[in-house]
């Protein structure tokens, strides 16, 4: 349940389009900060999957052309994606087979975006 409050909460913030720092996406951004503060929601996953994140984090920081240390997980939550592309094609070929893996929220500089990886984190794919 907590998750999907937080996953809810973060999908408004993509469907929304904002191009700038908004006052809803402020709001957004105080009650997630808050909820992993409090432990509730957030990073509860994340010692399961250190590996995938550091992965992660690095892909992001290198195409947002940042410091990975400027990159926050507001949010990561266990997944099995539908295919090796992790459900995110980009008009490629994909295996289909069922991959486990990780679906990060992140924050980087005003942006928030969701971030996938195969289980490991060999395989990090962004949704655009």
């Amino acid at each position: 349940m907590k998750n999907l409050v937080l996953i809810t909460l973060a999908s408004a913030l993509f469907v929304g389009g904002y191009a700038g720092l908004s006052r809803s996406y402020i709001e957004n951004r105080n009650t997630l900060t808050a909820n992993v503060e409090n432990g509730i929601g957030g990073q509860e996953n994340a010692s399961e999957a250190p590996g995938a994140w550091l992965l992660a984090q690095g892909k992001v920081a290198e195409k947002y052309n940042t410091e990975a240390r400027k990159v926050f997980m507001l949010n990561v939550v266990e997944k099995q994606w539908p295919d090796a592309c992790l459900g995110v094609s980009h008009d490629q070929m994909c295996a289909q087979v069922i991959t486990p893996g990780y679906q990060f929220m992140v924050e980087v500089g005003e942006r928030a975006i969701e971030v996938r990886s195969n289980e490991d984190g060999s395989v990090v794919r962004f949704v655009d």
